[in-house]
């Protein structure tokens, strides 16, 4: 198991269901948040937070703000989820960066792809939903990013890598 999943299996097992065990966990980032914060410390972040969530998304060809259940993700760092019950698990954190919780879950039926554009050190994600929404994210750890999508492929989600 790997380092960070032995962390949030650790601080956050107790928020899950009896029975409930982690499968896979990402840690994410907003695209462009690292960049910003270099360049313009913790206010960077948080206008690229502001932006993020203003800027229009194109699936499929077509533009579109941000809607249904991409916004149920916060943005910025996120670690993720994948647990035994098949739901992908966005844990909720403090100011302070302790767990306090689950902030959403979304079963693994309402993610239609994920779609995989990085390189070898990192993984830039798609995830397209099934009410048509779509939520890009960063994830570092491209070895994380192979276990968490051979998770969610067990159930039924497909990946695709371009």
């Amino acid at each position: 198991m790997p380092r960070m999943q032995k962390m949030i299996d650790k601080r956050c097992s107790k928020f899950l269901d009896p029975g409930e065990t982690l499968e896979s966990t990402i840690l994410t980032s907003a695209p462009g948040m690292y960049m910003a914060f270099f360049a313009g410390g913790f206010g960077g972040v948080l206008i690229n937070r502001i932006a993020q969530s203003k800027k229009s998304s194109r699936a499929n060809g077509e533009s579109a703000r941000p809607y249904g259940t991409a916004l149920l993700f916060p943005g910025g760092e996120m670690f993720l989820s994948v647990i035994s019950s098949g739901d992908l698990v966005i844990w909720k954190r403090g100011f302070t960066g302790r767990f306090t919780g689950i902030a959403a879950r979304i079963p693994a039926s309402s993610i239609s792809s994920l779609e995989n554009a990085g390189g070898k050190l990192r993984a830039k994600v798609t995830f397209h939903f099934s009410d048509g929404s779509v939520l890009r994210a960063n994830v570092n750890a491209v070895r994380d990013y192979e276990a968490f999508s051979a998770s969610l492929q067990r159930r039924g989600v497909g990946s695709v890598s371009v």
